[in-house]
């Protein structure tokens, strides 16, 4: 959150006010990492915390429809 702050980027720290109710810590910062446009370490990030329904909601918002049929 600090470093959200001092790179002046309000949507990155609105992502992570957001996601504090998401228990496992890679699902927030994946949605931090989206923010900052890396899809790639999100996408890690969502399989590392076995939440796969986000991982297929962020293949689907890139327009990866097979991959987001695959994950499903």
């Amino acid at each position: 959150m600090v470093c959200l702050g001092n790179m002046r980027f309000a949507r990155g720290a609105r992502a992570a006010r957001e996601t504090e109710n998401e228990k496992e810590i890679e699902a927030r910062l994946a949605m931090v990492a989206i923010q900052l446009n890396m899809i790639d370490d999100a996408k890690e990030l969502y399989k590392q915390s076995g939440r796969y329904d986000l991982l297929c909601k962020l293949h689907q918002a890139c327009g990866e429809w097979d991959e987001a049929i695959q994950v499903a």
